[in-house]
């Protein structure tokens, strides 16, 4: 049995988008309201992308909201309610303990983070091996920083 999140963007999960309450994934019973979950976004031109999103409700498959807010995203044109797996789920290891970065930088994703979002890219391919993806959704971490290193760093 599954659950359907109502998922607003970000880390505090104040990027709703096209409804009041968020947008509609497909998460496991174990998913509750204010947890923290890593879904595959679809930019305006169709691409997907992993993200932060904040479960701001949460709801079992059979229940009345449940069906409501898979309604909902049906009636917003998602024919397809995307599943998000957990880390767990995923076989994700490591710190979830951000890295400490210098004041006033952009903080780091934890290494569990960042394992649970490669992991939910791989099984959106596995489903659809023919997902676009955005230029940078399968960059590494180490691929991505290199940019903001300093020479003598690299």
């Amino acid at each position: 049995m599954a659950k359907f999140a109502l998922v607003g963007y970000g880390s505090d999960g104040r990027g709703v988008g096209r409804t009041e309450q968020g947008y509609t994934y497909v998460v496991n019973d174990n998913v509750r309201t204010g947890d923290t979950i890593q879904p595959i976004a679809t930019s305006s031109k169709g691409r997907k992308f992993a993200t932060t999103g904040v479960v701001n409700h949460a709801y079992k498959e059979t229940s009345a909201k449940g069906q409501g807010a898979k309604q909902q995203a049906q009636e917003n044109g998602v024919e397809d309610v995307t599943r998000v797996y957990s880390g767990k789920e995923l076989g994700a290891k490591g710190s979830r303990v951000p890295p400490k970065v210098p004041e006033g930088m952009q903080p780091l994703q934890s290494q569990y983070t960042q394992q649970t979002r490669a992991g939910n890219i791989a099984m959106q391919l596995k489903k659809d091996p023919n997902t676009e993806l955005t230029a940078k959704a399968r960059q590494t971490f180490d691929e991505y920083s290199k940019q903001f290193m300093n020479k003598e760093n690299r």
